[in-house]
């Protein structure tokens, strides 16, 4: 007789918590597999970068998933659930949302729009959203920066705040909301940076000049991950 056990005896003499962590783990690499080709673009820029004309430029000509993190927050908090409440009643004091909360809304709609190119606006805020981010969906490809004077930033929300009628369009508050961009943007840029995965484009000219730009690099990108 051989000194081996049978299958059925070493799955037997395993226990049974042994077991349950590894069908925990094979479905946490079996939800991971499912962003491994996503392409992820962080979009990043102060308030009147110009973001949202880009963006649009960008999904009218690349089949492109797009998702602005505030968008998702305020969509929750319609909802009427007990998360949707929390995070209304974060808002209403002016608390910054979990990011555990942020990451799954995130993660469920990359799922839902079921796209190969996504653009992601207002996220990461901060290192430690990039860091998670990329540990627990995916790495980002790249983040694009929109570069833009402050004094340029203020004259455009000052130009907009005459038709717009936001109440966060006003002198007062668009420094303040400039101030708080470097403060916390910026470093998610250096950190990218460092890992040779940052492009910082002038957005300071006309937008068709920008777009050019920002065309041309995402063409690179979706040829280099083919």
């Amino acid at each position: 007789m051989g000194c081996g056990h049978s299958k059925k005896a070493v799955e037997a003499e395993q226990p049974k918590d042994a077991t349950e962590k590894n069908t925990s783990a094979d479905k946490k690499a079996s939800k991971k597999d499912l962003f491994k080709d996503k392409i992820i673009i962080f979009l990043i820029g102060g308030p009147g970068s110009g973001k949202g004309t880009q963006s649009e430029r960008i999904i009218r000509d690349f089949d492109t998933g797009y998702m602005s993190a505030g968008d998702l927050l305020r969509k929750e908090s319609e909802k009427g659930t007990e998360t949707g409440n929390f995070i209304l009643e974060q808002m209403k004091q002016g608390a910054i949302v979990p990011q555990e909360i942020i990451l799954k809304l995130l993660k469920a709609e990359i799922l839902a729009q079921n796209k190969k190119l996504y653009l992601i606006d207002g996220f990461p805020r901060k290192l430690d959203q990039a860091e998670t981010f990329e540990t627990k969906i995916c790495k980002a490809k790249c983040a694009l920066f929109l570069d833009v004077p402050d004094d340029v930033l203020i004259s455009r929300l000052i130009a907009r705040s005459q038709t717009s009628g936001r109440a966060d369009d006003n002198p007062e508050t668009i420094k303040k909301r400039i101030t708080t961009f470097h403060e916390i943007s910026e470093m998610v840029f250096n950190h990218f940076d460092a890992m040779g995965r940052a492009v910082k484009i002038d957005g300071n000219r006309d937008p068709d000049t920008v777009y050019d730009e920002v065309k041309a690099l995402i063409e690179k990108i979706l040829d280099e991950n083919k």
